[in-house]
């Protein structure tokens, strides 16, 4: 750094001044780029717990996710309004209607479950009636 800050004051004395320009150049974009390799590079701090994985079930449609969103739009207005009872009582019997919904979805889709199951379960038994009840073996 000495020798550049020399070399900058001897600049005005000599009389080769374009070459000493370009050299000063060089050595200034040379001290530039060393101090750049020697810093560290700036990372972000990683999390060291894992993030959660979100099972999503598959009875949770549309309706689920558009009554979802209201119920949490009602619950930031709570937040912002805590004493007001009107909003708490939306905000509760919303919650009621998604609890019902939910249920109700899933009861349906394991109905609909049962009635493949019984219809496969009526396909495999005549299956199994021709080949009078022997295994067959897989080579």
């Amino acid at each position: 750094m000495q020798s550049f800050l020399n070399s900058l004051e001897n600049i005005e004395n000599s009389a080769n001044a374009d070459t000493k320009s370009e050299d000063i150049v060089s050595e200034f974009t040379a001290l530039i780029t060393d101090a750049a390799k020697s810093c560290q590079p700036v990372y972000r701090k990683k999390c060291k717990r894992k993030k959660k994985i979100m099972h999503i079930k598959k009875c949770f449609d549309k309706l689920c996710w558009s009554l979802k969103k209201v119920i949490l739009q009602c619950a930031k207005q709570v937040v912002n309004h805590p004493h007001c009872s009107i909003l708490r009582g939306k905000l509760f019997t919303l919650k009621k209607k998604f609890k019902e919904l939910a249920k109700f979805k899933t009861k349906q889709k394991k109905t609909q479950k049962e009635i493949i199951q019984n219809q496969t379960r009526t396909k495999i038994k005549p299956l199994m009636s021709q080949t009078n009840g022997l295994r067959i073996l897989k080579n």
